[in-house]
C-alpha cells in the first residue's frame, strides 16, 4: 500500500514494494536483535511506520499542489 501511495506505474510500484519490504525486514531484524525485541512484531511496526511516512509524504505533496 505504501508503494501505491508513492507511484501509480505498475513496474515502479512492484519495485518499490519489494524494496520497502526488504528494507523494513532488515531494519526490523537489526532493531530486534540489538534491543532484544520480538522479531515479527518489530518488522510489522517498522512496516507500519513506513506506511505512515508515505501517507504523510503523499498528503503533504497533495496539500502543496492545491
Amino acid at each position: 500500500a505504501a508503494a501505491l501511495l508513492l507511484s501509480r506505474r505498475l513496474g515502479l510500484v512492484m519495485a518499490l514494494a519489494a524494496g520497502i519490504a526488504v528494507v523494513c525486514t532488515l531494519i526490523g531484524l537489526m532493531l530486534s536483535f540489538s534491543r532484544d525485541l520480538p522479531t515479527n512484531q518489530t518488522i510489522a511496526v517498522t512496516a507500519c511506520l513506513v506506511f505512515v511516512a508515505s501517507l504523510a509524504w503523499t498528503g503533504a505533496r497533495k496539500w502543496r499542489a492545491s
